[in-house]
């Protein structure tokens, strides 16, 4: 199945089980900005709802999307799903009503999981409603501009922040994703400008030594071209440390 018909097939059942409790649905992450790849990225979509889901309607909601699964690329989905209070509510982390990726898959199997998220904050949810709000795409229902406000400066830096800081804890862990996101972070730092992947990456080639450029272009080149590529370790860790310098992570310690 090719992505939009997946996307179109996946919103029409959302629709069906949301009913008239579904403002929208959007599509926001590497499909919306253009630079998809479906052996390493995942589908980011944000629902947003009037009000509290109910505990059929997550259930029915899981067991769509643990359906849809073998359907979609390797990576699998990431929703998110908001009520419009929560949406409006202005606070960070951002408190959600329901939340899918491949990780809470057997979770989600058993049919005795709660499936509540009551309580729980994400601080991912600032960037993620940034990108939506800058550069995503309406799958279903109102358009962004009146369904999305705009994001405080200070909330996005601090989601981007502490995604930045996981990956200088371990760069080696994921080396292409831990490269090209921390381009991008650094895009916006000194330029506020909102990139994909691939868009900070080429951004942090034209704004690096030799040394950092070297490194930049073959994590490229490895997520375009699927190229395997056995890193070293040292050469990884140098890069980290020379782009802490640049993020200036003191903030959040």
């Amino acid at each position: 199945m090719c992505i939009q018909d997946l996307l179109d097939q996946l919103t029409k059942e959302i629709e069906r089980i949301l009913g008239t409790n579904l403002v929208g649905v959007y599509l926001h992450g590497s499909l919306a900005m253009g630079c998809f790849n479906p052996d390493k990225s995942d589908v980011d979509i944000l629902v947003i709802i009037h009000k509290k889901s109910s505990h059929k309607e997550r259930r029915e909601l899981a067991d769509l999307l643990i359906r849809f699964t073998p359907e979609a690329p390797k990576k699998g989905f990431e929703i998110s799903m908001l009520t419009e209070l929560q949406l409006n509510s202005g606070k960070h982390p951002m408190p959600f009503d329901f939340h899918f990726s491949n990780l809470w898959i057997e979770r989600f199997k058993d049919p005795n999981s709660s499936l509540s998220f009551e309580g729980r904050l994400d601080p991912d949810l600032a960037a993620h409603l940034t990108i939506t709000k800058q550069r995503g795409k309406t799958l279903y229902g109102e358009p962004i501009s009146r369904v999305f406000l705009e994001v405080t400066d200070l909330h996005y830096r601090d989601a981007i922040l502490i995604d930045a800081k996981d990956i200088l804890e371990d760069i080696t862990k994921d080396p292409v994703y831990g490269i090209l996101n921390l381009c991008r972070v650094r895009a916006y730092l000194e330029e506020r400008i909102i990139t994909s992947k691939l868009e900070g990456a080429e951004w942090g080639i034209g704004h690096s030594k030799s040394f950092e450029k070297r490194i930049i272009e073959l994590a490229l080149l490895t997520y375009k071209n699927d190229k395997t590529v056995i890193w070293d370790t040292e050469d990884l860790n140098k890069f980290a440390d020379t782009y802490s310098k640049y993020l200036d992570l003191k903030s959040l310690n």
